[in-house]
């Protein structure tokens, strides 16, 4: 009946007041059933989401996985406008697409038909062709269930359904990332495996093929973040100072966006960020056009990427610009000049702004006469120097804990006089230590403006860098850390220059101290494998 009277009134047929109210009844009735029917497509849509594949369930072009909570998806792609196409992850919810991460980078597809599947065995492949193989990925053991699964972070995971243990992964693409570091990803070395993460520029923007800008967890000395232009180092952050990397001002702890850690053990050397505030997105990207790496920040309210910090900050921060004995400053034309005794040793490349080769001395010089860029009275020098004249890097970690000694003290270590001994301060310093009286060597003018356990790290490193033997010093990169962690330290043994006139030979042996235990603990330094 009700379909009957809607006919009359789309005949144009006249209607009484009850045929009007009758009629805007079915209509809200109509509209009723329209809303709900087209919202239950869209939940049906989005319940229809898959985030896994399996063996018997490969994913072809044109179908694409979705994380539970709807934030990344994969699938294939081109990027440009040529028609190379990969499998990548992107944000499922930014308008425009930002892709995070590529498969097959080197070996494009050509066409649409590509294909992701997982092996009986847990291995994946990229097939073109139902027959040739672009890209695969092999499972660190065999999996009797092998479930291939994007996760709400952006990663893409291996596990074996039947272990249960969903976060055993048996491969993952944090391990293998492109251009871009995501919040949970790990940038740097697993130790026990020799796996190395690190990013890779695209080649441009229309090609995701690894290009010659590179970044990545140095482990050469002390562990620290590098650029690479090519082979060239572009870029160093400077060793970890238990804050933040000593050359990375930028890296605040107080930021609101995102926290960060870094660590470095026996098994891991790794560099992390993730989010303070989960509502927040937030990526580092490596530029390829201008050379810097960039972290992102997305504006909900502009829908656009915002940057956020950017490294190289300043034209001075480009690693080695300069050359060797060349100081940068941006304020100068040009910025690199040479220091005073020094002069071009291009000239003409110095003057067309390439100054990589550095400076020279502009007279030989001569050790004699006295030339040198530091002299330190004899009470700076170290034991090998003063007597033999080597001098080394641990030379200069000599000078350095000479220094802090006598800051801490308020006292020249050259001319220091005692009433209970004819040792110099460094003697005196260490005499104390193993007596377990350190704090009596510190200056009285400091009242109590200092933290104990901050004075005795210091005189404990200090007198480890005086040590007599070069060898048995820290170097400077170690010196760095140590003053800033709380990790247990060698005893000190006895430091240059030793010596006391008119005592006995018992005396100024290091056996009256036997008494004090020594730590056996060693400084270790990471080697790359």
């Amino acid at each position: 009946m009700q379909a009957f009277r809607l006919a009359q009134i789309m005949e144009g047929r006249h209607l009484s007041c009850q045929d009007s109210f009758n009629f805007r009844h079915t209509m809200d009735v109509f509209t009723l059933i329209a809303f709900v029917s087209t919202s239950f497509l869209i939940f049906l849509k989005a319940s229809t989401a898959i985030d896994y594949i399996s063996p018997s369930e490969p994913l072809p072009d044109g179908k694409t996985l979705v994380s539970h909570d709807g934030s990344f998806e994969l699938g294939f792609f081109h990027p440009g406008s040529f028609g190379n196409r990969y499998l990548g992850i992107w944000y499922k919810n930014i308008p425009v697409r930002t892709v995070v991460w590529v498969a097959n980078r080197v070996n494009p597809l050509n066409d649409s038909s590509g294909m992701l599947m997982v092996t009986t065995t847990g291995d994946l492949q990229v097939l073109s062709q139902n027959i040739t193989v672009v890209w695969s990925a092999n499972s660190t053991k065999a999996a009797q269930n092998p479930i291939l699964q994007l996760l709400n972070s952006g990663n893409l995971v291996l596990i074996d359904g039947r272990d249960g243990n969903s976060e055993a992964y048996l491969w993952q693409s944090f391990d293998y990332p492109s251009d871009t570091l995501l919040p949970g990803m790990k940038l740097g070395w697993d130790l026990r495996t020799g796996l190395d993460r690190h990013l890779l520029a695209w080649k441009n923007s229309d090609d995701p093929s690894p290009g010659d800008f590179t970044w990545e967890i140095e482990l050469q000395g002390n562990p620290e973040a590098v650029l690479w232009k090519g082979s060239q180092k572009y870029f160093r952050s400077g060793p970890w100072n238990g804050i933040r990397f000593s050359g990375a001002p930028y890296l605040s702890p107080d930021n609101r966006v995102f926290s960060y850690e870094f660590v470095s053990n026996e098994e891991e050397v790794y560099y992390m960020f993730s989010f303070k505030n989960k509502s927040v997105l937030s990526r580092i990207v490596l530029n390829r056009t201008d050379h810097t790496r960039q972290r992102h920040t997305w504006s909900e309210e502009t829908r656009t990427w915002k940057l956020f910090t950017y490294v190289h900050n300043e034209y001075c921060d480009k690693y080695g610009l300069c050359g060797a004995y060349g100081n940068c400053d941006s304020t100068q034309l040009p910025a690199c000049q040479c220091l005073k005794g020094f002069k071009p040793k291009s000239p003409d490349g110095w003057s067309s702004g390439d100054w990589s080769q550095g400076c020279v001395r502009n007279k030989p010089l001569n050790c004699q006469a006295g030339d040198g860029f530091i002299q330190f009275g004899s009470g700076y020098k170290s034991p090998e120097y003063a007597v033999d004249g080597h001098f080394s890097i641990k030379s200069d970690v000599f000078s350095f804990g000479v220094t802090v000694l006598e800051i801490i003290s308020g006292k020249k270590n050259r001319g220091f006089h005692h009433s209970d001994h004819n040792h110099n301060l460094l003697g005196h310093a260490w005499r104390l230590w193993m007596e377990e009286r350190a704090l009596e060597v510190m200056d009285t003018m400091l009242g109590d403006s200092y933290t104990v356990s901050e004075i005795l790290r210091c005189i404990h490193v200090a007198l480890l860098c005086v040590q007599k033997r070069p060898k048995e010093r820290p170097d400077m990169s170690s010196v760095v850390l140590i003053l800033s962690s709380e990790n247990p330290l060698p005893q000190p043994k006895l430091p240059g220059f030793y010596t006391e006139r008119n005592l006995p030979e018992e005396e100024v042996s290091s056996s009256q101290y036997e008494r004090v235990s020594v730590n056996e603990v060693t400084i270790s330094k990471l080697q790359g494998r």
